[in-house]
Order: C-alpha cells, then sequence, then structure tokens
C-alpha cells in the first residue's frame, strides 16, 4: 500500500471497528512502475492495473461500499477505471464506490472542480490533463491531491526542482483525506459510544454449596455481598432455593455492592434492580434501600405482602443496596434471584 496508503488505512480501520462496520482493505497487485513515463513499459503496467481493478470492483458483492486510493501511477489506474471512455463499469458498480481519492495523478487536470492541495492553477500532470468531466460520474465522490512543484502531477519541465513524495503528502494531507473518506461513508461524526454490556443472568445462589459465606464468588460478574456474613441456606418456604441469608439465620441484614468486574475498587452504577425476598410472614417485614457511589438514598421501599415478594428498584445511580428484615418480621427473610445488578463475565 505504500507510505500514504497504510497510514490512511489504519485510520478507517480504527474509524471502522469503533463503529462496528465490516472493513477489509486490498492492495491491488499489478507490476507498478513510474519511470520512463511515457515508454511502453509504463503504459503496459498501467494497462494491467487498470484491467485487475476493473475486475477487483466487478468481483465484489453488490452491498459493498467501496474507497479507491492510488497515488501517483495508482492514481492514473483508478482514472482509467472510472473515466467515461476507457472505464468499463457498469453504472451500478460506479454506485458502490463511495469515495475517489488521487493522489500526485500523471493525468491531473488542475480545472476540476475535484482538485486539492497546493497545486498552480493552468499546470498539469506530466502525461497530459484528462478531459474535462472525463470523471463526471463519481465527480462528487473524488478529491484530486496535487502538491506545488509536484513533478508528476504538475508537469514540471525541471524534475530536478520537483517534489514527488508520498511521505510528505501525508503529512500535508493525509488528515484532510481520511476526513474527506468519512464523509463520503457517512462517517463525519464522532464514533457512537460503545454498545453496554450484556446483562448476565440473574444470581440464584444455585453454584454455591449450602452453608457458604458469600463475597466475591461473582466478582467476575461486579457483584460483591456484604452485611452480616451472608451465606447460602436452604430455605423449604422458597421454592427457588437455596436463597442468600444474613447471619444470623434469616435475620441479618445483605448489603450488594456492585463494581467493575474483577475490580472491587472501581465502583458501578446501574439505573434497574430486581431481586426476590421473603418469606414475608408480616407486611412490611423487610426494608430495601439503595444508595449511590456518594451513599445518598436513591431508592428505598419495603415489602408489601405476604411470601415470596418480587421488588423491583429504578432509579439512576444504584450502587448499593440493603436488605433489613425489620423487627416485627416472625420468621425473617433471604434473597434470591438478583437480577440486573450483575453484567456477563
Amino acid at each position: 500500500m505504500g507510505r500514504l496508503g497504510v497510514p490512511i488505512n489504519d485510520a478507517l480501520q480504527r474509524q471502522a471497528a469503533a463503529r462496528g462496520v465490516d472493513y477489509d482493505n486490498y492492495g491491488l497487485e499489478y507490476p507498478a512502475t513510474s519511470v520512463p513515463w511515457k515508454s511502453p513499459l509504463y503504459l503496459h503496467s498501467k494497462n494491467r492495473g487498470r484491467d485487475n481493478l476493473r475486475a477487483v470492483i466487478k468481483g465484489q458483492c453488490n452491498t459493498e461500499e467501496i474507497v479507491l486510493v492510488g497515488f501517483s501511477q495508482g492514481s492514473h489506474v483508478i482514472g482509467d477505471v472510472l473515466s467515461k471512455n476507457v472505464g468499463g463499469l457498469t453504472r451500478s458498480e460506479r454506485r458502490q464506490i463511495k469515495a475517489v481519492v488521487l493522489v500526485a495523478d500523471p493525468r491531473f487536470n488542475s480545472r476540476e472542480p475535484f482538485d486539492a492541495g497546493s497545486f498552480a492553477r493552468g499546470r498539469n500532470g506530466l502525461l497530459g490533463a484528462r478531459t474535462p468531466g472525463d470523471l463526471g460520474s463519481v465527480a462528487r465522490r473524488t478529491r484530486a491531491w496535487c502538491q506545488k512543484r509536484d513533478l508528476v502531477c504538475q508537469g514540471l519541465p525541471n524534475p530536478l526542482r520537483g517534489v514527488h513524495n508520498e511521505g510528505k503528502y501525508l503529512t500535508l494531507y493525509g488528515g484532510g483525506i481520511v476526513a474527506f473518506i468519512r464523509s463520503k461513508l457517512g462517517w463525519s461524526g464522532p464514533p457512537p459510544p460503545p454498545p453496554p454490556p450484556p446483562p448476565a443472568p440473574p444470581i440464584t445462589f444455585d453454584e454455591v454449596p449450602l452453608g457458604t459465606y458469600v463475597a466475591l464468588q461473582y466478582l467476575d460478574q461486579g457483584v460483591v455481598f456484604g452485611g452480616d456474613d451472608p451465606f447460602t441456606a436452604e430455605d423449604d418456604a422458597n421454592l427457588t432455593s437455596p436463597v442468600l441469608s444474613g447471619s444470623p439465620l434469616f435475620f441479618g441484614s445483605i448489603q450488594i455492592t456492585l463494581v467493575a468486574p474483577h475490580d472491587e475498587t472501581r465502583p458501578r452504577s446501574v439505573g434497574h434492580v430486581e431481586l426476590d425476598v421473603g418469606y414475608m410472614n408480616s407486611l412490611e417485614g423487610a426494608a430495601i434501600t439503595a444508595y449511590d457511589v456518594a451513599g445518598n438514598v436513591v431508592a428505598s421501599t419495603y415489602t408489601e405482602n405476604f411470601g415470596i415478594e418480587h421488588v423491583t428498584l429504578d432509579s439512576p445511580g444504584i450502587h448499593s443496596i440493603t436488605v433489613s428484615v425489620s423487627a416485627d418480621e416472625p420468621a425473617g427473610a433471604a434473597i434470591d434471584n438478583l437480577a440486573g445488578a450483575g453484567v456477563s463475565p
């Protein structure tokens, strides 16, 4: 791809990845050469490139979006494939081409509306300017960069004074080239934020042996348990037993804290949590309180029914939850089926 193509491709690849877009690149295979410019060797090389590029474009799935970038002879190759005189592409194939970048084209026409760079108007490519409008079918998707004193795209009579260097074009125009391509692909704005991690399945404590104290067993999901030494217990009144109980059995408080997966030092917050609390033998037998990172209460409720109650907390910034059994609850309570708090490990 050369000193110009590789960093441009890398930048586009990063942009595509940030947007979740499938992206691939292809360095055209042909016997590229540069001098002597008007020799049969150059023309043969250019024509091989033209034919190969045409075949590559025709071989693409009709849903693909194509970007073409060429430097020097590569620009000549691309221009010929898109030429209304020798191109050989169908209208639908041309529509797939979303952006065309020609850099230091030996057929540069300094009076086209898509020209860019520091070129001198009136000075054209050393192989002669393309006929005005020859690239008309893709003109709105094309930029042709040419630097003043470039002997190839400006046709300077004294090659010793010329400038024809990929690295310099990259330095001067690389950012503009990438921005142009992004605009034609509809990637002009900042990439969308990454999707949130998928929610983890509810924490049911089924995989933790009975009688085990629970603290960091779910750290990979970003959930830490604390309070009054919570442990897994059997509860004959709960159809989804085992459950998590505080100490002493069914009467200790349970604290749930959300952190970054695998890192209990980094706090995390969510806006929605669900859990089962019970078995309740009195009204308002358990209090469920949610706090933000600063320790402020962001949501609170009491159990309102007998039996196993499904509790839902909806509030931005839920960082921790405390479940406490009231003194009026004769049989105590435990929790189970905690949902919305964890992330998939």
